[in-house]
């Protein structure tokens, strides 16, 4: 062929290319302005973003997946068969012991919905519809950055702390957004409300705005919620740590031999974020203990006694049914840090 006709080719394939991403391009910057505004509205604490699409869902479980492996270490779920196909509305009251901790809600969502990761992308595909997604409460102080794209495209229901109307504006977003996205609607919240890092229930931290939030669903939908206790324990002892934590300490120490090298050459950023990586992997988690508790079935004044005495189901009396739930919890969280000891001593 030719030399002039194979660079006709070549023009016109970089021609076609730029043609292509350029938009690509002009679509991102579209979307990107268009939702430039939900986000500010997100991060001013009063706004409920549209429910997750498919590729909202898609991109949160990816996410929580690969926190758990770079910032929680190996995770290991006990109790998963106790909410496997759970039915109807949903709260996961989860223990926040580490920001890791996000990383455990793809596993739950699956096994709620009773589909692997294969499944998944089969209702991606097949049936977008029935794509387990949750909401979740954030504080707006984490929304900043990419951070705010990433709750808004997630669904997240940002919580402002520091004013009592906006507060009370979030837990009715909250409510909305659990009578509105369908019958197994999922809400997820940190019980404390706060990251507690010495893995102790503090009775004090623990406000009914969750139960609350239960307590006007139930009353205006007429029909029960469960509330699933989860609770955490991190392994942060240096004997836990695994070859992964091992090499990426390696890796570090050999890099900050070169440290004086990257200064002059104008890389101190990337040394930083080196750091800040190296602080949250191989050095603070070791691996993670995940214990799931049995739902607790909220149903108002037609919660029925003998479900109470059994310890399925939560009072209409909400003093009472904080008591009973702070009792789980802390069952929870000593039986994660048992099962944490078990696995230190088998390893020695």
């Amino acid at each position: 062929m030719d030399i002039s006709v194979r660079l006709i080719f070549v023009a016109l394939g970089i021609l076609f290319l730029d043609s292509v991403f350029g938009r690509l391009f002009d679509k991102w910057n579209s979307w990107r302005q268009s939702k430039a505004q939900e986000v500010e509205q997100l991060r001013g604490g009063a706004y409920l973003p549209p429910k997750p699409s498919w590729f909202g869902a898609l991109v949160m479980f990816r996410l929580c997946r690969l926190a758990r492996f770079l910032l929680a270490g190996p995770t290991t779920f006990y109790g998963l068969d106790r909410v496997r196909g759970l039915k109807g509305c949903k709260m996961l009251a989860l223990k926040h012991t580490d920001p890791a901790d996000v990383g455990a809600l793809d596993r739950l969502l699956l096994a709620i919905a009773d589909i692997g990761f294969f499944g998944l992308i089969k209702r991606i595909i097949f049936n977008r519809k029935d794509i387990p997604v949750s909401r979740y409460m954030i504080d707006t102080n984490v929304l900043k950055g990419w951070f705010g794209w990433f709750a808004l495209i997630t669904g997240a229901i940002a919580v402002f702390k520091e004013d009592d109307a906006l507060r009370a504006k979030s837990a009715a977003n909250a409510i909305k957004a659990l009578k509105e996205d369908g019958p197994d609607a999922t809400l997820e919240v940190f019980y404390e409300g706060t990251l507690v890092e010495d893995q102790q229930v503090h009775e004090e931290l623990i406000k009914m705005g969750f139960l609350l939030i239960a307590k006007k669903f139930v009353h205006d939908e007429k029909k029960p919620m469960e509330i699933i206790p989860v609770g955490f324990h991190d392994l942060r002892e240096p004997q836990d740590a695994t070859l992964f934590h091992r090499a990426v300490m390696v890796a570090f120490l050999q890099v900050l031999r070169w440290r004086s090298l990257l200064y002059r050459i104008g890389l101190k950023k990337v040394l930083w974020q080196l750091s800040k990586f190296r602080r949250m992997c191989g050095y603070r988690n070791y691996g993670m203990i995940v214990v799931v508790g049995k739902p607790l079935t909220f149903a108002g004044k037609d919660t029925k006694a003998e479900q109470v005495l059994r310890g399925t189901a939560l009072p209409s009396e909400l003093k009472e049914a904080l008591a009973i739930f702070i009792r789980k919890a802390k069952i929870l969280q000593r039986t994660a840090k048992r099962i944490g000891d078990r696995k230190r001593k088998l390893r020695k």
